[in-house]
C-alpha cells in the first residue's frame, strides 16, 4: 500500500465530538474521502456570537499532502 493510501485509511470517525455546552458549541469532523478533504471545525453559539472556525484542514492534491 503506497502512503497516500495510509493516510486515507487512519481511522478518524472514531473521535466524538467534542461539546462545549456552556457555550452551545461543538467540534465536527468533516471527512470527504471521495475528493480527499478533510477538517475540524469549531462551530456554535457563544452568547449572542456565531462562531465557524476551522480548527484543521487538510487535503490531498496531485499525490501530496496539503496543510491548509
Amino acid at each position: 500500500m503506497d502512503k497516500l493510501n495510509q493516510y486515507r485509511q487512519i481511522q478518524y470517525a472514531a473521535m466524538s465530538a467534542i461539546a462545549h455546552p456552556e457555550d452551545e458549541m461543538e467540534e465536527q469532523l468533516i471527512l470527504d474521502t471521495e475528493r480527499d478533504h478533510y477538517q475540524i471545525l469549531t462551530i456554535g453559539w457563544e452568547g449572542t456570537q456565531r462562531v465557524y472556525h476551522p480548527v484543521f484542514h487538510l487535503d490531498i492534491k496531485n499525490d501530496k499532502i496539503w496543510v491548509q
